[in-house]
């Protein structure tokens, strides 16, 4: 069994048509959605209501991301509103209002909060629900990562953790130097959360050191000698350039290995 894996989507359709090209090719497959569905591009509520489908379906799971979160949170309580706006919420309201009832409105206004919450129930429940990490097979998926400092990353990393973390996932505890933390894990990790382009570092014991190539956000792969590897899939969706559309991972099942993909900005 083949698994597809994609995350940081950002409301870009360009992103599910990849997507769709891959499930079309390998059309026995899983999906797994790494969170991120919405901030950045002009079409959240169609990219949210595919991903609901394919989850009732049972074509797909899915799991949360700190942007989804924030959606979530500004549902529920409007004095969430200001930093999930500097994230890019003030666009996402502006186009599922839009998407909703065909009219502009300021995305501020108690008018566009109020849209929201009576028109998108039940994308607040579903996102509601959503787990932080989903495993498959031979691979962990979870959209920011663990703390891998911890004694055991899997039971002592908070669930905020799970959609926030980011270097104490990708280093080690001592960051004196940005070395790539060792995978505890006897299953591949594969996350998003944080562009490929950004992430910099060498091998412990090693010598070679991978530059950030930013804008470019390939799918990363950091592995060990006798550990499972870590994936690192976000495409940079969320950077505002129009290169970075995506990346599309196949896994195989068994082995927990990468073993096709569709990468827009390599």
């Amino acid at each position: 069994m083949t698994v597809i894996a994609v995350s940081d989507i950002h409301g870009s359709m360009t992103v599910m048509g990849h997507l769709r090209r891959m499930q079309a090719k390998y059309p026995d497959a899983v999906t797994v959605f790494c969170g991120d569905y919405i901030d950045g591009h002009p079409h959240a509520a169609e990219v949210l209501q595919c991903i609901m489908r394919q989850v009732a379906d049972k074509r797909a799971f899915a799991i949360l991301g700190n942007h989804d979160q924030m959606l979530l949170d500004y549902l529920r309580d409007d004095g969430n509103r200001p930093g999930w706006f500097m994230n890019g919420g003030d666009q996402t309201v502006a186009s599922m209002v839009h998407a909703a009832t065909g009219k502009d409105m300021p995305p501020e206004s108690p008018e566009s909060r109020h849209v929201m919450i009576d028109k998108y129930t039940e994308t607040g429940e579903f996102i509601a629900k959503l787990p932080t990490m989903c495993v498959y097979g031979k691979m962990i998926f979870v959209h920011a990562g663990f703390d891998l400092s911890k004694a055991d990353p899997l039971r002592d990393t908070s669930q905020s953790d799970r959609v926030w973390i980011r270097e104490d996932y990708i280093y080690r505890s001592d960051r004196s130097e940005a070395i790539f933390a060792h995978n505890p894990f006897n299953y591949t990790l594969v996350t998003g959360h944080t562009p490929t382009g950004l992430i910099k570092g060498r091998y412990d014991g090693g010598d070679t050191y991978i530059e950030a190539e930013f804008p470019h956000c390939p799918i990363l792969t950091v592995k060990y000698d006798d550990e499972a590897p870590r994936y690192f899939i976000d495409g940079g969706v969320h950077s505002g350039r129009p290169e970075n559309q995506g990346n599309i991972a196949v896994f195989d099942e068994e082995t927990g290995l990468l073993i096709d993909s569709l990468q827009t900005n390599p």
